[in-house]
């Protein structure tokens, strides 16, 4: 199965390296976002387009600065600590154009924290100026979309395409919000309700990250596995399916997981570890075949 994927999005500025945001393309396929800054918050506002006015959120206050924005693979799109405000958006499985889904407004980019460590193989760097205001839109696309300057970013596989591109602040910005480090969001979105399940986003997922558009076997990969092999099913199943796996040696059973599971995807994420005749086997062995019992939408 695979696992997360991550990295940093930088800002030059003359000979140092400032933290823009960090990005992780989890398991499930989703895309995080961190906007990290050390410290608590000292003061803290909230606006939206139908009335402009910056509104005081103390409960903000004293918290962190860092701030969690996620991209689900369903399209779904909100800010950790305003669960209530989402976007739908095209789910990542099903993209079919460009879809900001994020502006990042930095009153100084001399506020950014400093980049420490050596650059990954997965970050990216965007040259700044130390003497002005910036703003940045983040993006998702189809993974074939060209860049188009100024924008950079990264392709995941054949998947999609992250996009982060210079933006200026927009016009509504009020002028109390102008010294703050702002992120916008969008609303209502493309879609007013999730335009799909969950569940059927995981196995898109899946199927576009292993080529496959049948059931996937995914075996244990690494000791953190604990010998755990993962089972998703070409559709979506209504229970969690029972699993029978055939081995070439009749010694060996399937016992089936249910304990630690995300009950949003219990039935397409099907787990089961190898039993032998001195306990349960770590490393993978040979599988003849597997049969789900199950019942379908």
């Amino acid at each position: 199965m695979s696992q997360t994927l991550e990295g940093w999005i930088l800002l030059r500025v003359e000979d140092q390296l400032r933290c823009l945001a960090k990005w992780s393309l989890e398991g499930d396929g989703s895309l995080y976002l961190l906007f990290v800054r050390t410290g608590t918050v000292e003061r803290s506002f909230r606006s939206d387009a139908s009335d402009p006015s910056p509104v005081p959120m103390d409960d903000r206050v004293g918290k962190p600065r860092t701030r969690k924005l996620s991209y689900h693979t369903t399209g779904r799109v909100h800010l950790e600590h305003r669960r209530e405000d989402i976007a739908y958006m095209e789910p990542l499985t099903r993209l079919t154009a460009t879809n900001p889904f994020a502006q990042y407004l930095i009153p100084s980019v001399g506020g950014l924290d400093p980049h420490e460590g050596q650059l990954g193989e997965r970050d990216l760097v965007i040259d700044a100026d130390p003497n002005q205001s910036a703003g940045y839109e983040f993006r998702v696309a189809p993974h074939d979309t060209a860049f188009e300057s100024p924008a950079i970013g990264l392709i995941f596989n054949n998947y999609f395409a992250l996009q982060v591109v210079p933006a200026q602040h927009p016009n509504s910005l009020s002028g109390a919000l102008l010294p703050c480090f702002t992120i916008i969001t969008p609303k209502p979105g493309v879609f007013a309700n999730q335009a799909i399940r969950e569940d059927q986003a995981f196995i898109e997922h899946k199927q576009r990250v292993s080529g496959s558009r049948g059931m996937i076997l995914f075996p244990p990969t690494s000791k953190n596995d604990r010998g755990t092999y993962r089972v998703v099913p070409s559709v979506p199943m209504r229970v969690q399916p029972k699993i029978d796996v055939d081995f070439f040696d009749p010694s060996l059973s399937a016992v089936q997981q249910v304990e630690g599971m995300s009950v949003r995807r219990a039935n397409v994420d099907i787990r089961f570890r190898v039993k032998g005749a001195g306990g349960f086997l770590n490393d993978p062995v040979a599988i003849k075949s597997i049969t789900l019992d199950a019942e379908i939408y």
